[in-house]
């Protein structure tokens, strides 16, 4: 929550719209990915660990990042960096960082915007 309210304040209201939607998508991703994978969906979303991921792409995108942008780092991070290797605890990588990889690699101008 500092982190937030530190870059709010030196980037604007950027970074409180990159936390929204990555945290709707977070959810909605992880919800799906349990159904998909055959698992109960409460105790998955109850973790907690999604919405951790969430954060982080958030703060680490940049402020005015354009939403399909975060929504795909949310996805390629969960469903590839988390779900792909069976969930919770058996993923190799950080799924925020495999979010983050996927999104620069595709996305290198938009990660590139930071305000002055």
């Amino acid at each position: 929550v500092p982190g937030f309210v530190v870059a709010s304040h030196f980037y604007g209201p950027g970074y409180l719209a990159n936390l929204v939607i990555a945290l709707a998508a977070a959810a909605l991703v992880e919800a799906g990915a349990a159904r998909a994978r055959g698992v109960p969906v409460a105790p998955v979303l109850r973790d907690g660990s999604a919405l951790v991921t969430a954060a982080l792409l958030a703060l680490a995108l940049p402020p005015g990042t354009p939403w399909y942008v975060v929504v795909l780092a949310i996805a390629a991070g969960l469903g590839l960096g988390k779900h792909l290797y069976g969930g919770l605890g058996n993923n190799p990588f950080n799924p925020a960082v495999v979010g983050y990889a996927v999104v620069l690699v595709s996305f290198p101008a938009a990660l590139a915007a930071w305000p002055a």
